[in-house]
């Protein structure tokens, strides 16, 4: 089983774009969800086809996506977020995603 999450980001070396609280916060919310659901621990293991979470590149290293996550994406961050997140139920997590 493998669920991937898009995650949009035109960041380049110019403009350093980053993704803003509120994305970091409504991804965590739906991987912790997802993870629950699914039974996949909330840790970033970047052992290809190993239950965890992982950016593409990681998972499909000759896929050509060579910047997928970009510079942009903080792992500890992100990973820090999924694992104190509270799992809802599905129809409060949809009602949060909609807002």
């Amino acid at each position: 089983l493998s669920i991937g999450i898009e995650h949009v980001n035109p960041w380049n070396h110019e403009t350093r774009l980053t993704p803003t609280d509120a994305q970091y916060r409504a991804s965590a919310r739906l991987a912790a969800w997802l993870c629950a659901r699914h039974v996949i621990p909330r840790v970033h293991n970047t052992a290809r086809h190993e239950p965890g979470i992982r950016g593409h590149i990681e998972e499909q290293p000759h896929s050509g996506h060579t910047a997928c996550p970009n510079a942009a994406w903080d792992w500890d961050r992100y990973m820090s977020m999924v694992q104190r997140e509270v799992v809802p139920s599905f129809d409060e997590l949809i009602r949060e995603l909609a807002r």
